[in-house]
């Protein structure tokens, strides 16, 4: 799975200042802040006042980041989700994938080069169709037998046709990010896969899930304190077409 996500929020866009508008060091409480306010007054040679100057200003700024796979196994690990492996930032290879079982439900696991596989199911992450669904689809499913009038003996032989493509409504988190967008699924199947158990032939339709995607992204983080509010999430969040995979190799415990 491929993570290409922004997130925007708003942040001080100026610097603190004294009571009479100059900038603080430091040393003395300065730094990046929002508002001031301060007065300048000027006086004549008696001491009198005959100007002043109040002044308030109340600046803001957009600060954006990205957020894609990286940043999210950096997560994962910092949680202690994910075992630290290898140097820091322990995320070296470590990859996303999706994972879709016989009820065509899709599930995000973490991915280690040396096998290691750990569900994320928990952070509800995935491309759900929501609420409204436009599809196609194709099916056709042969059923031939062939029977020798001598021996009545019979040869059966089966061909299947099942393709499926949709989009709709989905929505998907990221720890504590939450989402919703526009979800397509592509090219997705039904393949008839032969098995040889206890030495006899199994004929298996397995659903295998073509190309997925969740793009027009838009959500939010949560606010940092009760008066602030959260940032914007926007982007793509996308799978390339799967790949029918022993996950024995991978997931023995499952």
């Amino acid at each position: 799975m491929t993570i290409a996500l922004t997130v925007s929020s708003t942040a001080p866009g100026n610097v603190l200042k004294d009571e009479v508008g100059k900038i603080l060091t430091v040393a003395n409480g300065g730094g990046p802040g929002y508002e001031n306010a301060y007065s300048v007054v000027t006086m004549n040679a008696a001491g009198v006042e005959t100007k002043r100057v109040d002044t308030m200003e109340y600046i803001s700024k957009v600060i954006t980041t990205k957020y894609g796979n990286v940043e999210l196994l950096k997560e994962l690990v910092a949680i202690e989700l994910l075992p630290k492996k290898g140097a820091s930032p322990f995320i070296a290879g470590w990859s996303l994938v999706v994972v879709s079982d016989e009820s065509e439900q899709e599930s995000l696991f973490a991915r280690h080069t040396d096998k290691t596989m750990v569900p994320l199911e928990g952070f509800g992450v995935g491309f759900d169709s929501g609420l409204g669904e436009a599809s196609t689809s194709n099916i056709k499913e042969v059923i031939t037998t062939t029977t020798n009038p001598s021996t009545s003996d019979s040869t059966t032989t089966r061909t299947l046709t099942d393709t499926f493509a949709s989009k709709g409504e989905g929505n998907g988190q990221l720890i504590d990010l939450l989402f919703t967008g526009l979800y397509t699924e592509t090219g997705s199947k039904v393949v008839i896969k032969s098995e040889l158990i206890a030495g006899e032939k199994i004929l298996t339709d397995v659903w295998v899930v073509g190309a997925l995607k969740l793009d027009k992204i838009i959500g939010s983080t949560p606010p940092e304190s009760d008066s602030e509010n959260g940032g914007v999430v926007e982007g793509t969040m996308s799978t390339t077409a799967s790949v029918l995979t022993d996950l024995n190799l991978y997931m023995p415990a499952f």
